[in-house]
């Protein structure tokens, strides 16, 4: 008893003594940042964040997500991005190590998802070696890689966090998020500047998760859920007015699935509630569209749309044409593995200066990695995709919380949306995009861990989608797999 009694005491110890030095070591690194500049500061937490992990690996977690969510994006990699982009490898070691005792306990549509992402990974590090034979220096692969590393969430988060409190956390932030990209959107599209986006994530695809969020409350909630049709509303009004087609694509991707899902459910008049929101927030927009955007940009607005009807002669489809025919070029060369990320393009493009200097970003996804890492890498991409697909669809069909259902059918909407986009605009190739990506198939991931146990989940999907309920209150309780 005295041996345990100052076990016990000398660990508290332990843990206080290494609290405060922690303390101390943020309050130093604040300093140094006032004194020296951002770089140092977001270098420094970064550093003082790979301490705090071996303690609290949530807190560590939580420590990434904001740094990645508030550091801005550079043409070339940063010493910023590399220093966050290894503190998320050091966690990703850390969940790796735990998954090994913990990964057997999962059920196989989970661990699927999880194999897939360690499955990439792998393969991007086979990439750094081949990129080094293919002289690509550290930093050029690093520029790369950065923006990938976001889906080592995926992996990370189901290691680390136990509790249900801990989802409902994710799920308000991830949604808060995406609220405020929406509301400074709209006070940018207004004219209102005093709400500014801070934030590096979004991207285009921030609207049709907005829409998502807001069709999939209609296939799923008994009620009309009005906080997510506002949310919809958000993502149609910042849509329909942008000059951006790619985001007109997706959002017309969401609608066309959600119309298809409701009607094979039998849902007519959620139909017919989907079309009125999308015809009345059209309306909307172009009405705002007309008087703040102005005529220089109104008319840009008519003009792109109006090429749709010969895209031969429209420039941003040339460049594009011109981007995947580099990449294809390489790809003939390196068809297996490809030329190694990192790879940095050369485009003649006769009609733009833009892209004169060697870059390594690409308008298409498909073609970018098909270049970079062949036919291996995006059958593991696809083999990633296709997984969290087959969880969203699990959890839609054997969740019994509507809330859960939902986040299901909003990440199978939107992540069909994004693989059409990414033809067309990076998905994958932007920090804050990926950012976003990993957060939402992490919180995927964790409610299947959830949910695991529910009748049917482990097997075939055969029965039908449960009818929702009424009430959905249920007792705090840690995941499954991760008990104390």
């Amino acid at each position: 008893m005295r041996v345990a009694y100052f076990t016990s005491r000398y660990s508290q110890a332990t843990q206080a003594l290494a609290v405060v030095l922690v303390l101390i070591t943020f309050a130093a690194i604040i300093g140094v940042g006032v004194v020296r500049g951002q770089e140092y500061f977001y270098m420094g937490v970064a550093a003082a964040l790979g301490v705090v992990v071996l303690l609290r690996p949530a807190w560590g977690l939580v420590g990434y997500l904001v740094l990645a969510a508030t550091l801005k994006g550079t043409e070339e990699v940063s010493s910023n991005e590399i220093a966050i982009f290894a503190l998320l490898l050091w966690q990703f070691l850390l969940a790796s190590i735990r998954m090994i005792y913990y990964g057997p306990r999962l059920a196989r549509p989970v661990r699927a998802v999880i194999g897939a992402t360690y499955l990439f990974f792998a393969l991007a590090a086979v990439s750094l070696a081949i990129s080094v034979g293919n002289d690509i220096t550290f930093r050029q692969w690093a520029r790369d890689v950065s923006a990938l590393g976001n889906l080592a969430l995926i992996a990370i988060m189901p290691a680390f966090l136990r509790h249900d409190r801990d989802i409902r956390l994710l799920r308000t932030v991830f949604l808060g998020l995406c609220v405020y990209i929406g509301l400074a959107s709209t006070a940018s599209l207004l004219g209102l500047p005093f709400l500014a986006d801070p934030l590096s994530v979004g991207g285009t695809w921030i609207y049709p998760i907005l829409v998502s969020a807001a069709a999939a409350s209609l296939s799923t909630f008994v009620r009309i859920q009005w906080q997510y049709l506002a949310m919809g509303g958000l993502g149609l009004l910042n849509a329909f007015a942008s000059n951006t087609r790619t985001i007109w694509v997706g959002v017309l991707v969401v609608v066309i699935v959600s119309l298809l899902t409701n009607l094979r459910a039998g849902m007519v008049r959620r139909n017919i509630v989907i079309l009125l929101v999308v015809v009345a927030m059209g309306l909307f927009a172009f009405g705002i569209a007309r008087r703040t955007l102005g005529t220089e940009r109104w008319e840009l607005q008519q003009e792109r749309l109006g090429t749709l009807q010969d895209l031969s002669e429209d420039q941003s489809f040339i460049i594009r044409t011109e981007q995947r025919r580099a990449a294809y070029e390489q790809f003939r060369a390196y068809p297996l593995f490809g030329v190694g990320l990192g790879y940095q393009y050369e485009y003649h493009i006769p009609f733009t200066t833009k892209y004169e200097e060697r870059t390594n970003y690409n308008h298409s996804d498909f073609a970018n990695y098909l270049c970079k890492m062949g036919i291996v890498g995006i059958a593991a991409l696809a083999w990633l995709f296709f997984t969290t697909l087959t969880l969203c669809n699990r959890l839609i069909h054997f969740a019994p919380l509507q809330e859960d259902r939902w986040i299901g059918r909003t990440g199978q909407i939107s992540l069909l949306a994004a693989v059409v986009m990414a033809n067309a605009t990076p998905i994958l190739q932007e920090r804050g995009t990926t950012f976003l990506l990993g957060f939402l198939v992490s919180i995927i991931v964790l409610l299947g861990v959830r949910n695991q146990e529910q009748p049917g989940f482990r097997g075939p999907v055969t029965q039908a989608e449960p009818t929702p309920a009424g009430s959905e209150a249920e007792p705090e309780r840690e995941l499954t797999i991760l008990g104390r």
